[in-house]
């Protein structure tokens, strides 16, 4: 006899009802020597996230058996609605749930479907962002920026323990016993909620990790140690000319280049010392000669009367005015950057352009001319959006401008009027536009959260001493209050997280009684957070998404081989779900997967992630760069989708493949493929996802 048994991988319960697993034992006979295959039919129920599966094979006077875990992806998409938490105390607000941002799908949650409330609160700015820092530490890619960020959070972490004595004693509390458990983890219900293993469920456990990386991050022990190892993994990553490539096995990035070198002039001029400041001479160097190259490069040109402006040479001028005082330049030098400063005062995209006027304002001024300098930040203030409820902003950060998104742009304004005009109202009217742009842990991108959490600790007042006195409460009265700060400043903090408070709310079939949150701050204090509710939806109601810049497409063709061995004669012959004698792959067979991905105009630093069917293995397993019909990119291969990282694409349509062997029988979905500028997400687009069967 034989036995297949499927476990819920935590708590050891039975999932063979819930999976259709109804004849879990059969008898079976095996011929001597030889080898039997017996199949089981199951369904692939939502909830626990990973699984045990027990095989039992038991014959005369013997037994044998094996176990595996296999992890469950959820055939859901998780959707959050959101909405800022700011206000100026003394103040009371009303927030409607049907009103958050994104909440065009909330006609479709039914009870039952797995809806989640969660209040973020903390009593001041400097908290908020700080708490943001772990975000910079998640990011699975290995490319130079992301290196980077990880050693820049981890300067960040150390340089507040030093310099802000009251964060670290905070940072110590969490670690005394249930100080890290989340609010649902400290609840009695959550042992019998767990068993449910609702999506919501987990929400609880994602809190107290949020919470254990914060004290990982700030372990003073530890945080020398990543220093001096982060400094090393930068340090072997550069190229033959000191600069760095996006990826490694890629050429040098100039770019990439200049965002560290920036990096590092930022720190430094904020006082804070990282284990790169020895290498800048010759990045300065390596840098200016390129400059010149293409300088001289423009002159020989017969229609050009001028060298040509560029955004990269526009992003050069800004970083490299973090050392303007310290590698000067050559007598000829200056005077092609003289040239290129004077060309950008009179260009009327960069006057038109808030973010570019900032970067161009902080060179200037840099480079010593203070009146044009601050000529230009009186024309970026003109061209201000100023709300006393979101703050101030600039419309034009949202457009991809070289170098910055929306979130990096109005980082570089905060900056420009901190360092030249200082207006402090101005600054902090920014920072607070800035800061309602967080979500859930971080700014959107590694790039985004590293700037935004430098601009707002280091750029204008100190705001670590501004605690509010708040109050936050959902549902109708007879609903338990969410969070509480009412308490007098003077008394123990602590109480709260330290400035800082999260909890999760499971409302499932309870819509009505939580349809608004209200706050109120007491005092004179700002509260900053969000409130996010989150549920989920299937995977196939995501309908396919295109840009007005960016398309991507996504089909799979059954590979048949040549006999004759020649690889030119391949077939692919398209598997097409929606025609009635559509081809269905079968075990064992080869499927390639084809991305097309469509720009309007040249875009850099795609990055490209297909959601692959459980019923395929990739063939390809390293990850490493490579070169295929026409396009270099460095790909990554990981258990549930292949990752494609380009440097740069041209204007037209592309094409990108892999190849994946059929393993698994049964109806499967294809996940989606998602295209999107990585520093600028909001340039993205999505695949269709259809469904598959397998023979």
């Amino acid at each position: 006899e034989i036995s297949f048994n499927i476990f819920d991988a935590s708590s050891e319960n039975s999932l063979n009802a819930s999976y259709n697993n109804f004849n879990c034992s059969r008898p079976f006979f095996a011929p001597a020597n030889r080898s039997l295959t017996i199949l089981w039919t199951i369904y692939a129920a939502s909830g626990p996230r990973a699984v045990k599966t027990v095989v039992l094979a038991k014959g005369a006077g013997h037994d044998d058996g094996e176990q595996n875990l296999i992890p469950v992806l959820p055939s859901k998409i998780e959707v959050v609605d959101s909405a800022p938490l700011c206000m100026k105390g003394p103040c009371e607000k009303t927030f409607k749930i049907n009103d958050l941002a994104g909440a065009g799908a909330t006609d479709e949650i039914s009870a039952g479907r797995g809806v989640s409330l969660t209040v973020q609160a903390a009593v001041n700015p400097s908290w908020y962002c700080a708490l943001a820092l772990p975000y910079l530490m998640r990011y699975p890619h290995g490319c130079s920026e992301q290196v980077f960020n990880k050693y820049y959070a981890n300067l960040l972490a150390l340089h507040l323990i030093k310099t802000r004595p009251g964060f670290g004693r905070v940072i110590e509390s969490w670690r005394e016993k249930g100080a890290l458990k989340s609010e649902l983890e400290k609840s009695g219900s959550l042992k019998s909620a767990a068993l449910q293993e609702t999506p919501w469920m987990a929400e609880a456990a994602e809190e107290s990790a949020s919470r254990e990386d914060i004290v990982w991050l700030f372990d003073s022990a530890r945080l020398e140690t990543r220093i001096k190892e982060g400094a090393g993994d930068l340090i072997k990553m550069r190229g033959p000319k000191g600069l760095w490539p996006w990826f490694p096995g890629m050429e040098e990035n100039y770019y990439i280049s200049l965002y560290i070198y920036g990096a590092v002039g930022k720190l430094k001029k904020r006082g804070i010392k990282c284990g790169l400041e020895s290498y800048c001479g010759e990045i300065t160097r390596q840098l200016d000669e390129w400059i010149e190259a293409g300088f001289e490069n423009d002159r020989k040109l017969p229609e050009e009367e001028t060298p040509r402006l560029t955004a990269i040479i526009e992003y050069y001028l800004y970083a490299r005015s973090f050392f303007a005082g310290e590698y000067a330049y050559s007598e000829k030098f200056k005077r092609i950057v003289d040239l290129y400063l004077a060309l950008a005062l009179k260009d009327p995209e960069i006057a038109g352009s808030s973010v570019r006027s900032a970067a161009l304002a902080l060179a200037l001024y840099r480079n010593g001319d203070k009146t044009s300098a601050r000529a230009v930040m009186a024309g970026v203030k003109k061209m201000a959006s100023a709300d006393g409820k979101y703050g101030m902003s600039f419309a034009d950060t949202g457009k991809f401008n070289g170098c910055f998104g929306k979130i990096e742009g109005q980082a570089v304004i905060i900056e420009a009027f901190d360092e030249i005009c200082g207006e402090p109202e101005t600054v902090e009217a920014c920072k607070f536009w800035l800061i309602n742009q967080k979500r859930a842990s971080g700014f959107g991108t590694s790039v985004a959260t590293a700037e935004a959490v430098g601009a707002l600790l280091f750029c204008g007042e100190n705001s670590f001493n501004n605690d509010a006195v708040y109050s936050i409460s959902a549902g109708n009265k007879e609903t338990a209050e969410i969070l509480s700060g009412n308490v007098p400043p003077a008394s123990n903090v602590l109480n709260f997280a330290g400035g800082f408070h999260e909890k999760t709310v499971d409302i499932s079939g309870e819509n009505s009684a939580f349809d608004t949150v209200e706050a109120a701050v007491f005092n004179g204090g700002v509260l900053w957070g969000g409130i996010h509710r989150k549920f989920s939806c299937e995977a196939s109601e995501l309908k396919k998404f295109d840009n007005e810049g960016i398309k991507i497409s996504k089909n799979l063709y059954l590979l048949s081989k040549n006999n004759g061995g020649d690889k030119t004669a391949d077939k692919l012959i398209l598997i097409d779900p929606s025609v009635s004698a559509a081809v269905s792959p079968s075990i064992g067979e080869i499927v390639r997967v084809r991305l097309e991905v469509s720009l309007t105009t040249d875009m850099e630093f795609i990055y490209i992630r297909d959601r692959f069917a459980s019923a395929f293995e990739p063939l390809r397993v390293i990850s490493g760069y490579e070169c295929k019909n026409g396009e270099g990119y460095y790909i990554s291969m990981r258990d549930a989708s292949a990752n494609f990282f380009i440097d740069s694409l041209r204007a037209g349509t592309h094409t990108f493949e892999y190849d994946m062997r059929v393993c698994r029988r049964g109806r499967y979905r294809c996940g989606f493929a998602r295209a999107e500028c990585m520093y600028a997400p909001e340039f993205g687009a999505r695949s269709e996802s259809f469904a598959f069967d397998v023979k």
